[in-house]
């Protein structure tokens, strides 16, 4: 180090002002691990954001599947299915609901596809064609395509996989946080002048924590802990509704299920949508 030099203070004076600067620097206590901690304060807004933008994906995702939980039509439709394909693999013996019993099959709704492709000698029919051609002649009132736009409009794909990737690095970049915490908290003891981290952990309030503490760096630190923890169980109580809605459709539930089984139905809808558009209505289809 320059200052244990016998001849310091004339080094000193040969000295540019950058080089003042950088020997006085590298003598600050450590200063590699509170480069990191300005590193990561610096960028903490653009990471928290990602996050911000994976909860409002989470929240557009629960609303598409409280939707088609409460769809009185998806339930008319898919009720259909089933009884057409009962009807079908019983060799007729299932005509309606009252005599359904333990013979009848259901099917998963990520195998959707399988009623839209076409087959027969001609290759031109398809179970969902022939439901939809019996609905419109009992002149049943069809499924509303309208009150289930939003699900023919969404990227399944990439809003899933941003929200559930996001959920997997959250724990990560909470880790982060925590890592950094006992610095932060070994800098202020040094320093006197208010609560402990631990007590100012103990006010859930970001309000409180960002106006209260003993240093910047500790308050910053202690109030990204409680912001992410507050998107974390944001995060969590989404997509436990998530899985909820896997189960009330008898879905199995693993990673990437609730991708599969909304871009199944999303199909679904596109395909219904196109039949009923397709095919004559009422009288012209039972003459």
């Amino acid at each position: 180090m320059i200052q244990d030099l016998p001849n310091a203070e004339e080094v000193m004076q040969t000295l540019s002002p950058w080089e003042i600067f950088a020997s006085a620097f590298i003598n600050v206590q450590d200063v590699i691990k509170k480069m990191e901690l300005l590193q990561f304060q610096a960028a903490f807004e653009d990471h928290y954001s990602t996050y911000l933008t994976a909860l409002k994906n989470a929240k557009l995702l629960t609303g598409i599947c409280r939707t088609i939980k409460t769809s009185k039509k998806l339930k008319e439709v898919m009720g259909a299915t089933l009884l057409l394909l009962n009807f079908m693999n019983s060799g007729g013996t299932v005509v309606d609901q009252a005599t359904v019993d333990d013979s009848t099959i259901g099917f998963p709704l990520h195998e959707l596809k399988q009623l839209y492709i076409r087959g027969g000698s001609n290759q031109t029919t398809s179970v969902l064609g022939v439901i939809v051609t019996c609905l419109q002649a009992s002149k049943h009132e069809l499924l509303d395509v309208e009150e289930l736009t939003v699900v023919l409009s969404v990227d399944f794909d990439e809003i899933c996989n941003n929200v559930y990737h996001s959920v997997e690095k959250l724990g990560e970049f909470q880790k982060e946080v925590e890592d950094f915490l006992p610095f932060a908290s070994k800098e202020a003891d040094a320093k006197p002048m208010g609560r402990s981290t631990k007590e100012l952990r103990a006010h859930r309030s970001p309000a409180h924590i960002k106006t209260s503490g003993r240093t910047p760096m500790e308050r910053f630190l202690t109030l990204a802990a409680a912001r992410l923890d507050d998107i974390k169980h944001q995060l969590v109580n989404e997509t436990k509704f998530h899985k909820e809605t896997l189960f009330y459709f008898g879905a199995e539930v693993y990673p990437g299920t609730i991708k599969k089984l909304l871009m199944s139905l999303k199909d679904f809808f596109k395909q219904y949508e196109k039949l009923v558009a397709q095919k004559p209505k009422g009288d012209d289809v039972s003459s």
